[in-house]
């Protein structure tokens, strides 16, 4: 089971900090009911794009998956998270990329369904510039363009 958050980088960043009371701040749906009423609030509040509703259906259509959401305000130190804005629904952290970095959804929900303590969904009101993202997430993309490197030029040698 993959936990639903990453305490040691939380502590790590926080010395001292409580986790927990980190996340009573910050969620504001857990239940299966009150997720589907803040997707539905979402929807209404906003003119989302078709892609967004897709995404935001097949959370609240998969009833395994349903159970693991939680919408929060804070992302920063999930391991399953979703950046959800009008124009695009995005694997923020704990997605399965292909080689070229593009994320899988099928297989990430997929995956999460199975293996997910929790899967973290943060609402916005406009999209988030690169700068902005979270730490976790940085060093998340830091960590695959890194691997991607170091792998295309096992590609390379192995196919010259």
């Amino acid at each position: 089971m993959i936990k639903a958050y990453d305490e040691e980088w939380f502590l790590s960043v926080n010395p001292g900090g409580d986790l927990c009371a980190h996340i009573r701040e910050t969620v504001l749906a857990a239940e299966s009911q009150g997720v589907k009423a803040a997707i539905f609030q979402y929807l209404v509040d906003h003119n989302t794009a078709l892609c967004v509703c897709t995404v935001l259906n097949r959370l609240t259509a998969d009833p395994r998956l349903l159970t693991k959401v939680r919408v929060v305000t804070d992302r920063q130190w999930g391991t399953c998270t979703m950046l959800v804005t009008p124009e695009e629904a995005r694997v923020a952290a704990g997605g399965i990329n292909l080689l070229d970095g593009a994320v899988d959804l099928n297989a990430t929900l997929r995956y999460w369904s199975l293996h997910a303590e929790a899967v973290l969904v943060q609402f916005a009101d406009e999209t988030y510039a690169e700068e902005k993202k979270p730490l976790l997430e940085s060093l998340q993309w830091l960590t695959h363009w890194h691997f991607k490197r170091q792998f295309d030029r096992v590609l390379n040698q192995a196919a010259n």
